[in-house]
């Protein structure tokens, strides 16, 4: 199987103004990990691309009423790179520093061709099963 990035990413969505934002850039400058802010004109765009380069805003797909979709504003993190020794160090870190993002997903070669708007629809649907499998 190809390996989709090689070099460790962090996307973030919607984490600008909140609190801890600069405990989580602080981590992940630690760490040497590459940070990615999302911004709502690129969740159109495949996973794989918004790791890229030259990721833009281009073309917006559109819903079948021909309107976008609507932009999310939860937070959400997605984890590209990372070997499972390194997810354990930066997820660690961030429990320490009591960092709570519900919404997280590890780039696979399933979900690198999604939309943020599809990944975000997905972990929320997860996020909603798993809170209630803890009741």
């Amino acid at each position: 199987m190809q390996k989709l990035n090689n070099k460790e990413t962090i996307l973030l969505y919607n984490i600008k103004n909140k609190p801890y934002a600069p405990k989580l850039k602080a981590i992940l400058l630690r760490l040497g990990i590459r940070i990615k802010v999302i911004n709502q004109e690129q969740y159109h765009l495949p996973i794989k691309d918004l790791l890229s380069s030259n990721a833009s805003a281009a073309t917006v797909d559109t819903t079948p009423t021909g309107q976008p979709p609507a932009a999310f504003e939860d937070e959400m993190m997605v984890m590209a790179g990372l070997t499972n020794a390194r997810l354990d160090i930066f997820l660690a870190s961030l429990r320490k520093e009591g960092i709570r993002i519900p919404l997280k997903a590890i780039l696979t070669p399933h979900n690198s061709t999604w939309t943020s708007f599809a990944l975000h629809d997905e972990l929320v649907l997860e996020h909603a099963k798993m809170q209630e499998l803890q009741k």
